[in-house]
Parts: C-alpha cells; sequence; structure tokens
C-alpha cells in the first residue's frame, strides 16, 4: 500500500516571465547568452526586493521562468514589486549591450491562489492548481514590457490608495472560446515599464452580418441560456445551437425567391429548441467541445460585446452595437420564427 504525502494548502503569489519573440532571428549562442542573463537578472531583483531563495520556488519554462513565492508575511505587493524590479533590470541591462540580437524584452504576468504544495517525480516541492496554472495564461496576453494582473491580485491592490487607478481591465481569450478579465498596470514612471498594448494598435474589430445573428440570438434566447447553463458541456451545446440558428437566420434572410435552402441546426427546426439542445448533449463530449471551440475562434473579436467575453451573454455595448449598426438583423432575429415557411408551427423558439 503506497502512502501518499498529506497534501499542503498554501497561499501562493507567481510572477511569470518569458521574453518576446526569444527565437526570432536569434542564433542558439544568443539564446543561450539571454537565458544566462534572464536568470541573473532574476537573482539580482529578488535581492533588490529582499526576496530570498527559500521563500519562493522556481518553475523553469525554457525561454522564461516562473517564481513562485511562498512566505505569506511579505509585503502585499511583493509580486508586484519583483515585477517592476525585473522590468528595470532588463532596461538597464539592454542600455549596456551593444548587440542587439542579445537584448531583449521581457512581459511579465502576476497572480496568486491557494494552491497546493506537491513532490515532483524528483522529490522536490513544487506547486499544483489553478493559480499557476492561470498565472502563464495571464502572461500570454501581455506586450512587450508589460505586466498583466489576474483578477485577484487586481482586488487586492486596487483597494489599496497606492494602486485605486494603477490598472486598465482587459480580457483574454483562454481554452474553448472562454474569456477571463485581466488588468494591466499602467502607473507612470517606473523604468522598464510599458504602459501600451499590442491590442490598441490594432484596428477596432468589425462586426460581420454573421456576428450580429449570433449576438441577436444570444438576446432573445438569453433565458434559455441562463436556464441551461451547467457543467460539463452545456456551455458548449448552447454555442453550437446558437451558431447553426445563425447561419440559418442568415441564409434565410439573403435567400432568393424559389431559393432552395438547406437548414444546418438539428432536424430541420421539426423539434423544439429543448430537443435540439438535447440533441447536442448528447454527441460526444470531446467532439462538442473542439466544434464549439472553432466556433469560439470565429467569434474572437467579439469578446467586448459580452459579459466577461462569455460568448453566451451579450453585455449592453453589444445590444447598443445591435440597436445602432444591424436593426434589421435584429428585427428579423426577434420575428425569426414567423419567416420559415415549413414546419415550424412546433419550434417553440
Amino acid at each position: 500500500m503506497i502512502l501518499l504525502p498529506k497534501v499542503r494548502s498554501r497561499t501562493v503569489r507567481y510572477v511569470f516571465i518569458d521574453v518576446v519573440n526569444f527565437t526570432q532571428g536569434r542564433s542558439i549562442e544568443a539564446q543561450t547568452s539571454i537565458v544566462a542573463a534572464l536568470n541573473s537578472i532574476t537573482k539580482l531583483a529578488m535581492r533588490r526586493c529582499k526576496i530570498s531563495i527559500d521563500q519562493t520556488i522556481m518553475l523553469p519554462t525554457g525561454d522564461g521562468l516562473g517564481i513562485a513565492i511562498l512566505d505569506e508575511a511579505l509585503p502585499v505587493d511583493i509580486h508586484l514589486k519583483l515585477a517592476l524590479a525585473l522590468l528595470s533590470e532588463v532596461s538597464r541591462r539592454n542600455a549596456t549591450i551593444a548587440d542587439s540580437p542579445r537584448r531583449f524584452e521581457i512581459r511579465v504576468g502576476i497572480n496568486q491562489n491557494t494552491d497546493n504544495l506537491v513532490f515532483d517525480i524528483n522529490g522536490n516541492v513544487n506547486v499544483a492548481g489553478a493559480g499557476v496554472n492561470l498565472a502563464q495564461r495571464i502572461m500570454d496576453y501581455g506586450s512587450a514590457q508589460n505586466i498583466m494582473v489576474g483578477s485577484m491580485v487586481y482586488e487586492v491592490l486596487s483597494q489599496r490608495e497606492k494602486y485605486m487607478n494603477s490598472f486598465k481591465r482587459r480580457s483574454a481569450p483562454i481554452k474553448h472560446g472562454n474569456f477571463i478579465p485581466i488588468y494591466q498596470f499602467i502607473e507612470d514612471g517606473h523604468k522598464g515599464l510599458s504602459c501600451s498594448h499590442s491590442s490598441e494598435t490594432k484596428k477596432e474589430y468589425q462586426v460581420r452580418e454573421i456576428d450580429a445573428f449570433y449576438l441577436a440570438f444570444s438576446l432573445k434566447l438569453r433565458d434559455f441560456i441562463t436556464s441551461h447553463m451547467g457543467g460539463g458541456k452545456h456551455g458548449y451545446s448552447l454555442v453550437v445551437m446558437l451558431w447553426y440558428l445563425s447561419l440559418d437566420a442568415k441564409t434565410r434572410m439573403n435567400a432568393k425567391p424559389f431559393d432552395s435552402l438547406m437548414w444546418r441546426l438539428y432536424d430541420d427546426y421539426d423539434s423544439s429548441l429543448q430537443q435540439v439542445f438535447d440533441y447536442y448533449q448528447s454527441i460526444d463530449f470531446w467532439l462538442i467541445c473542439d466544434f464549439s471551440s472553432s466556433i469560439s475562434k470565429e467569434l474572437t473579436g467579439l469578446s467586448s460585446l459580452f459579459e466577461d467575453g462569455n460568448l453566451l451573454f451579450i453585455n449592453d455595448q453589444g445590444k447598443a452595437k445591435l440597436e445602432s449598426d444591424f436593426t434589421e438583423i435584429l428585427e428579423y432575429v426577434n420575428n425569426f420564427e414567423l419567416t420559415l415557411d415549413r414546419r415550424l408551427d412546433n419550434y417553440n423558439i
């Protein structure tokens, strides 16, 4: 009988960093030099912040690393202070390096959570839990010399007078088309910190016709969606159902007289909305999950028009967009059950 060690939980603060465009235009030698420099910079920044190695767990990631700060007695903003020290040291070093491939920029993601301390395969103490998993995704959304923080970090620091106006809310995509709120640290006066973000240089996303149909159906069917949300694949099935409704409504609205129409929604509208949902729920989990993920990628540009980026619940900005730019589509969807010629009497949409 194998006796497993008792799991210990701890509030852990995470600082994840990686090198932006690590391999782009760089030789193996230059990459090796950067990794060595990043390690030195990290040690120096930790000394500046009075963080000892025995207060942390170091998590190498190849072109970066994660720092798990275990000592809860350290200042409440110690992870942010460490992030700023890292950016400052990177900037200072770059100013002394003439060889451009050996200059580099980093991005930083900060998170915190009550995670578990575990032993890895080598018998070393490691961390496991939602906090460490999300920390790297938060970092991934950042641009060069950015600091991005998770919602738990924001909730703690934004209540402090020092940081009340220091964060800008953003929304980041994660798995299966879901989005999470994250916050960018934008306080002026810190060496090496960039307060801009690559998303600000992109052109505003142009809402397509199919997007408008999807938005309109998410509004029309809000009560149905709310009552059918749950664990497992409920959300995935709802995304697929809304997508097929949107495609069919778009096809019908743009059809010419005597066009032969083919419906995508399950059972050609012979079934009730509940029966359609139940059918999608009956499909293999990974099939419906992967299909929902593909649909969500189609809709990624709409994240700001949904509540917390959830592609099922349209927000006030999305409603205003529909009412101002897609009045015809909104009206069409609101009367969709009256526009199909065949077998819709029993379809309770």
